[in-house]
């Protein structure tokens, strides 16, 4: 069983973001908050486990991360975007969980593109949106983080260990993990206002953030390994790339395979 002891649910929520379920263990927190969704549950809905069994990340990848020392959490949004725009809501995110780092455990992280939280190089952790869109409407949107806290060092299995850290192994001390959860829903709750506002002033602050811009990059898509200069993001949160032919292209989805 992961350990939530220093979880505590009612220090945790925002005004928009209220509605705070924690369990010991699930399967995926995104899949329960997706199945709620789908049997009419409001908007505000947070989730949060203290370890999950079939974790999943990007492009159907399993989410591995610190028994007992994760942030697993799933929120349900019902967001004011068109289905062109619902990728905003990862920009979102990455820019909540990066401001509630700094705030509640005093760690600067960098966002690599299109979903990671990085520190030293290496991944802290991931953000997974999922979105059902009706005919010409987003009906409900899951949004879930997983984010490795309190994982020691030398705790971190060799295999991952070049490519994965964890907040306590970049601080040198374990950090409290309600005060993340409860910074990261109140920006969380803020930078979506932003997206569905003025998605202009969110894609600006994020292309100030993201380390991904200025760098040598190669991105796999369904369509094919792009190559180029993360030259930025456009309105809608996708990579412009400038390729060899030094036109822009825009990427919606793609593994960022490497940045230098």
């Amino acid at each position: 069983m992961g350990l939530i002891e220093d979880i505590r649910p009612g220090e945790i929520g925002s005004e928009r973001f209220g509605n705070v379920e924690v369990v010991e263990e699930t399967g995926s927190t995104n899949s329960d908050a997706l199945e709620r969704g789908r049997a009419g549950a409001a908007e505000g809905l947070v989730l949060i486990a203290g370890s999950q069994v079939a974790g999943r990340g990007r492009l159907n990848r399993s989410w591995l991360g610190s028994p007992g020392g994760s942030i697993l959490c799933s929120v349900l949004v019902k967001p004011q975007l068109d289905p062109e725009h619902v990728q905003l809501l990862t920009v979102a995110a990455g820019l909540a969980a990066r401001d509630a780092l700094r705030a509640a455990a005093g760690l600067d992280a960098d966002l690599k593109w299109p979903n990671d939280l990085m520190s030293g190089g290496r991944k802290l952790g991931g953000i997974l949106t999922e979105s059902v869109i009706g005919h010409d409407s987003v009906e409900f949107c899951v949004v879930g983080i997983g984010l490795n806290v309190n994982w020691p060092a030398a705790d971190i299995p060799e295999e991952i260990a070049e490519i994965a850290t964890s907040v306590s192994a970049e601080l040198g001390r374990d950090a409290d993990r309600s005060a993340i959860l409860k910074s990261f829903l109140a920006n969380f709750e803020d930078h979506l206002a932003t997206a569905e506002q003025s998605p202009s002033h969110l894609i600006r602050e994020y292309k100030e953030n993201c380390a991904t811009i200025g760098k040598r990059v190669k991105v796999a898509t369904a369509g094919g390994t792009i190559e180029g200069y993360a030259s930025g993001i456009d309105g809608h949160g996708r990579l412009l790339v400038s390729d060899e032919d030094a036109e822009n292209v825009a990427i919606d989805a793609g593994d960022l395979i490497e940045f230098s």
